[in-house]
């Protein structure tokens, strides 16, 4: 399967096509759930609308039942003080004012208030001073003409199309109505039985109109009910334009927001799809190529630059592994070559018993020598990946630079070497791993006596400042040149002033690693024919911290 080929995606799993998706359903349920919110605030409005219009015309019907032709009399509300109101009541148990008139006598004011008990209707006189005159009773009967003459008001007053009034007998039956010649069956409609006192029913529709009707049923006090029924077709027919308005507008803007939603899960996604088209490319071509970083936003940035840091280091890598084969392959091929030439030596010659042994110890040390070498590789490579883990047990730096300093004195003494130690005056504590510690200190200290003349001069001393614990290993050798100082800690890389001594361009390279898998790190500082300082700097707090990682060499 060919690199392209694998950066081909379904439309249909894309982050583009879910975001789009994700922005339509939100949008739809949204738009949606506000139309039914509108919607019902609406209905309710319109309905809460005819139920006051019911309830007001029916109240006044109420009052003109009651009071018949009397056009003298008002409502209480804010016509009569609260006490003589009280006093009215109290009269009669049960008693419920209706209106109130004021009448003068001799040139003096009396309150005639007007109420009703379950069958009676009383005219109670009252002076202004609190004091009772009069009460007068009589049974309570609506007066049929007289209604039908204010059912026919009232309805006219709306559109008889539009409304209809009934007043329906104690025990069934029409009394008398408004006009219901364009209100079908009405007539045969069952009476409310239901209404009670002066409860109110209301009723979207009944099973003897095609249309929808509200209707409202208020009983009398001597049982006789006043009904009143508003059809509701405009009202419905308004509704339906709303419901059509707002499915075309639903699917208009439900395209808008399409093309909006896919505008911009395109402009969000165009930095990643970016990113991946030079990848694919990157796969297949040059790794030194380099995401460009536009202005898609500070996510996209990141990738970008994230993505650049892994190409580099990919790169990297890849150089490294080209040139390590490459010394690799330098360096295997001269044990090699030896000991190819040993075999044939000693096989084509009378050679004698002696010889062959010779030959084998030959042998021996030169698979020795690659041995250590391909153990030194594997050591380098396990501690850059962070395959080996790195142990954390406290010991004392100065104890083990004094044992380091008494393995490698009498080296330094065979070549007259003024090897000096400058520990610190009290314990340096490290949490480490002292085997390894020791071998970083030893491949220094092996370089630097190696490297250094006769009657030279080697100091390794260690010190502690503010959170770091610094060591340093100083000679006055041959020195490293300016140029070669710049690739000292790569693998398999040797000085010109080094070709001549034994070794295999490893030392440093290991020490670098382990340095930095400690959590430290390693410098070095030379002069060519003055000599070099190798500093090591370690954070002396670094129990409870996370130094142990995939560290890449650079």
């Amino acid at each position: 399967m060919s690199w392209n080929s694998k950066c081909k995606y379904n439309f249909f799993r894309t982050v583009k096509f879910r975001i789009t998706s994700l922005f339509i359903l939100l949008f739809s349920t949204v738009f949606f759930l506000l139309f039914l919110i509108s919607y019902r605030l609406l209905k309710n409005s319109i309905t809460q609308s005819v139920d006051e219009r019911l309830a007001h015309s029916l109240s006044r019907l109420e009052e003109r039942c009651l009071v018949a032709d009397d056009k003298a009399y008002h409502s209480v509300e804010g016509k009569v003080p609260e006490k003589l109101l009280l006093r009215a009541e109290n009269c009669i148990t049960g008693l419920k004012i209706k209106q109130v008139k004021t009448e003068v006598i001799n040139k003096s004011n009396y309150y005639v208030f007007l109420g009703t008990t379950d069958k009676m209707i009383y005219a109670i006189m009252i002076g202004v001073d609190g004091v009772l005159y009069r009460i007068n009773g009589t049974f309570l009967a609506p007066k049929i003409k007289f209604m039908e003459n204010e059912f026919e008001n009232e309805a006219s007053f709306y559109g008889t199309d539009r409304i209809y009034f009934l007043m329906i007998k104690p025990g069934g039956g029409i009394a008398t109505s408004s006009d219901l010649e364009t209100w079908g069956d009405i007539k045969n409609a069952p009476f409310p039985y239901e209404v009670t006192g002066k409860t109110l029913t209301f009723n979207f529709s009944t099973p003897y109109q095609t249309f929808p009707v509200r209707i409202l049923n208020i009983r009398l006090p001597d049982g006789y009910i006043l009904q009143a029924g508003y059809k509701l077709n405009e009202e419905k027919k308004f509704l339906n334009r709303i419901i059509s308005i707002f499915t075309i507008a639903f699917l208009i803007v439900l395209l808008i927001s399409i093309l909006l939603s896919w505008l911009i899960s395109s402009k969000a996604m165009h930095g990643v799809r970016r990113i991946s088209e030079i990848a694919c490319d990157i796969g297949e071509n040059d790794l030194s190529t380099r995401i460009h970083i536009g202005d898609e936003g500070a996510e996209i940035c990141e990738l970008g630059n994230s993505f650049n840091e892994m190409l580099s280091r990919i790169e990297l890598l890849v150089t490294e592994m080209k040139e390590v084969s490459d010394n690799i392959a330098h360096d295997l091929r001269t044990p090699l070559t030896r000991i190819r030439g040993i075999l044939e030596t000693t096989i084509r010659e009378n050679s004698s018993l002696e010889d062959y042994r010779t030959m084998c110890g030959d042998i021996m040390e030169e698979t020795d020598r690659l041995l250590a070498i391909i153990n030194t590789m594997l050591e380098i490579t396990q501690t850059d990946s962070g395959i080996i883990t790195i142990k954390k047990e406290p010991f004392d730096i100065n104890d083990t630079l004094k044992k380091a300093f008494a393995l490698f004195f009498p080296l330094a003494a065979k070549k007259n070497i003024n090897f000096k130690l400058k520990p610190t005056e009290t314990p340096l504590i490290f949490h480490g791993d002292i085997s390894r510690f020791q071998r970083i200190i030893a491949n220094l200290l092996d370089n630097a006596i190696k490297y250094t003349d006769f009657n030279g001069e080697i100091a390794l001393a260690v010190d502690k400042k503010e959170r770091s614990i610094i060591i340093t290993i100083s000679d006055n050798g041959c020195g490293i040149s300016e140029k070669d100082q710049l690739s000292v800690f790569e693998r398999f890389f040797r000085c010109d002033t080094s070709r001549s001594l034994p070794g295999n361009g490893l030392g440093l390279s290991l020490a670098a690693a382990l340095v930095k898998a400690h959590g430290g790190s390693i410098s070095l500082k030379s002069e060519l024919r003055e000599g070099t300082t190798v500093t090591l700097i370690f954070p002396s707090d670094n129990k409870n911290r996370q130094y142990y990682q995939k560290i890449i060499l650079r």
